[in-house]
């Protein structure tokens, strides 16, 4: 009757799944906890199979010093010592015996209670099969339960193999315990008999003994010396089994102790279990009184379900009215969402010209910025050259000391360039060529790295043509040739590399030491025509060869430049002011360089390698 009530109304189902899901958990949370028991009585078996195999050692120890004392003939009540004394532990022994059969036969009604729990969770297996059946049923309406019911039967299966597979192992484990204990008793029957045997050979020596003292009473006196001398010996040779014996006996008291204890600890295991027995046996009536309240449940919904079908009719009419209501408010918010977004699209527009604006008064004070900057550089200059004509004017001018520009010349010609490169600030957040790497090695083309570079800036290297304008390494001073010869014929001029980057912003690259090419950071290229004019000598610290080779460079590779004497070469000074250091070009041509240079290494090394290879073929 509940399955048809399922299956003529559906509805009622996720309920009655969400009550199966939760008694399929607590069914798993009881199969765990089973598995678990299962797993402590195997141990405490494995404690019983250890313990027996120490009895088997501890009987086998009292055959031996049972055989060793049967070979005393002479000495009759010593053997009845130690038949009693072995006819004692054979006593204890079976007492041990029995008290290992009880607990075995206790464990076996435990083994019994879980294979009635077991039993009881086939029974949950089988309502589990019934929920499946109803999930079947409703597979079609509702994929996302089918799947759960089906992740919730595999578990169940998997439980109850390794159930099965649990209790087969604990089958296995008892009758080897069986098996040892069968073993046990075979061992005691053996001694029971040796133990017989042994009576009987002692009855026989006591009636031997009583025929040779009635056949030899006469010839007492004669062999009185060489009895008596026997019997020290057999009485030597008996304190030596008595001490063996004793030795045995006190092992023997030790083991037992050991045993006692033991056996208090399996007592209280036992204990334990049979308390979290009986704590399973509650939960499992608490589940089962839980199924009856679930089957209430079930029938109380059942009849709230046949109750409800009367008005169902008036509210299908109620939903139909909700639905229209529904589809109105859904009309309102479509054209309420309209004029939203109409309102959006205004905001973000206002927002647009907002920004536009702003760029166009960011750019107008960026322009003043670069016209005060430029402002500012002419009032220097012009404060540089009114010192200069002020100190030219003076007959006596006053003497300053200067440092030791290092390496910039000596000549007051590069005295002027110095104090007016020393007019300009030097940027706060410029940091010192030192602590960087380098980008390039000298030899290397800088161009090649001129499309890796993240920025507009002109780039400008002048090697060996470069010097410092004073010991911080900030400003520098940059001499190019004046005129350029091209064949037989002299254009003269400022050259073109100079002409492309004087009065603008550029990005420089300086030659250090070791041959390799440094970053030096963002300067500005000034014209020093008002410090002093063109024309004038190649500087000592500037090599001839480097301006030789810049009047090469700037005819080009076609032309054929004719070589000008030393002593005739012209030089225009410019100054290099240093505005800021762009850290960002910097990384990026670092890590360039960095990845070439692995490269170069990598294949440099498989060249190694194949070349050795080819030496040894």
């Amino acid at each position: 009757m509940p399955m048809d009530l399922l299956t003529n109304h559906p509805e009622l189902a996720p309920s009655i799944l969400k009550l199966l899901s939760e008694s399929l958990t607590a069914s798993q949370t009881t199969t765990k906890e089973l598995e678990s028991k299962i797993a402590e009585q195997q141990a405490a078996a494995e404690v019983h199979a250890r313990e027996i195999a120490e009895l088997v050692e501890d009987n086998e120890r009292l055959d031996t010093a049972l055989l060793a004392a049967t070979r005393v003939k002479r000495e009759p009540d010593g053997l009845a010592l130690i038949i009693g004394q072995h006819n004692h532990e054979m006593t204890i022994l079976r007492a041990e015996k029995n008290a290992l059969i009880a607990e075995m036969s206790r464990a076996k009604e435990d083994l019994t209670v879980l294979q009635a729990d077991y039993t009881r969770q086939s029974e949950l297996e089988m309502c589990q099969n019934d929920a499946r059946d109803l999930e079947d049923r409703m597979s079609r309406e509702r994929s996302s339960a089918e799947e759960l019911r089906v992740m919730h039967s595999d578990s169940m299966k998997q439980n109850a193999a390794a159930m099965q597979a649990m209790t087969d192992i604990h089958k296995e484990s008892m009758e080897e315990n069986a098996a040892a204990m069968d073993a046990i008793s075979e061992k005691l029957r053996i001694a029971d008999a040796d133990n017989a045997r042994a009576q009987f050979a002692r009855r026989q020596v006591d009636a031997l003994r009583q025929e040779e003292l009635e056949q030899h009473r006469g010839d007492m006196q004669t062999l009185g010396r060489k009895y008596q001398a026997e019997q020290k010996k057999n009485v030597h040779e008996a304190k030596a089994s008595e001490a063996q014996l004793n030795l045995a006996n006190d092992q023997l008291k030790k083991k037992m102790s050991q045993m006692t204890t033991e056996r208090a600890k399996l007592q209280r295991t036992l204990e334990d279990r049979a308390r979290e027995l009986n704590e399973m046996r509650d939960k499992y009536e608490m589940h089962m009184a839980w199924s009856a309240k679930l089957q209430a449940e079930f029938s109380r919904r059942t009849l709230e379900y046949e109750a409800n079908i009367q008005g169902h009719t008036e509210m299908a009419k109620k939903s139909v009215a909700l639905v229209q209501e529904y589809e109105e408010k859904i009309a309102n918010s479509a054209v309420e969402s309209e004029s939203l977004l109409k309102l959006t699209e205004e905001h973000n527009q206002a927002i647009e010209k907002d920004r536009i604006n702003y760029e166009g008064k960011l750019k107008e004070y960026s322009d003043k910025n670069l016209q005060l900057q430029r402002d500012l550089d002419s009032l220097r200059k012009g404060r540089v050259l009114a010192q200069i004509q002020e100190a030219t004017v003076e007959p006596k001018p006053v003497k300053k000391e200067t440092p030791n520009l290092s390496p910039a010349p000596p000549q007051s010609e590069g005295a002027k360039y110095c104090t007016f490169m020393s007019t300009f600030p030097n940027p706060p957040y410029r940091p010192s060529l030192g602590k960087f790497d380098a980008i390039c090695q000298a030899g290397s083309p800088l161009n090649y790295f001129e499309h890796k570079i993240p920025t507009t800036r002109r780039s400008a290297h002048f090697p060996l043509r470069q010097v410092w304008a004073g010991p911080d390494f900030v400003h520098a001073l940059v001499f190019a040739p004046t005129e350029e010869h091209r064949g037989a014929t002299k254009k003269r001029g400022v050259p073109l590399c100079i002409a492309s980057v004087c009065g603008t912003v550029c990005d420089l690259f300086v030659t250090g030491s070791g041959r390799y090419i440094y970053y030096a950071g963002i300067y500005f290229v000034h014209s020093l025509r008002n410090v002093h004019p063109a024309g004038s000598a190649t500087p000592p610290d500037v090599a001839p060869d480097a301006i030789q080779r810049a009047i090469a460079d700037h005819a080009g590779p076609t032309a054929a430049p004719a070589p000008i004497p030393n002593n005739e070469l012209k030089t225009e000074c410019f100054g290099l002011q240093c505005i800021g250091f762009d850290m960002q070009l910097y990384q990026v041509l670092h890590q360039e360089f960095k990845a070439l240079t692995n490269k170069r290494k990598a294949s440099e090394e498989a060249g190694d390698r194949l070349q050795a290879k080819s030496q040894k073929t």
